[in-house]
């Protein structure tokens, strides 16, 4: 009966330790994948904050022309560039 006993908590601390060690790596990849994921979410930061200034400096410019003027290009700009690229193809 001891026999059993000692075989089965030497079995439970093998299973424990082997488990400490799969957590340990996997705790170990999701920090180095966390480091990744802020790396490319703080390059996304600075391409979208230059993109928000861009468009701030083309709304001021369009802000010159009367309303009919940014009207009527928005509206035949997308059909003339969907020309001319298909007409590229």
């Amino acid at each position: 009966m001891n026999s059993i006993l000692l075989v089965c908590v030497v079995l439970l601390t093998v299973v424990a330790i082997i488990s400490v060690v799969y957590f340990v790596i996997a705790m170990s990849q999701v920090t180095h994948v966390a480091k990744r994921l802020e790396e490319t979410l703080n390059k996304v930061n600075c391409e979208l904050d230059s993109i928000h200034k861009i468009s701030g400096r083309c709304l001021e410019f369009a802000g010159f022309f009367p309303k009919t003027w940014v009207k009527v290009a928005t509206t035949v700009l997308p059909l003339v560039t969907s020309f001319v690229l298909r007409k590229r193809k």
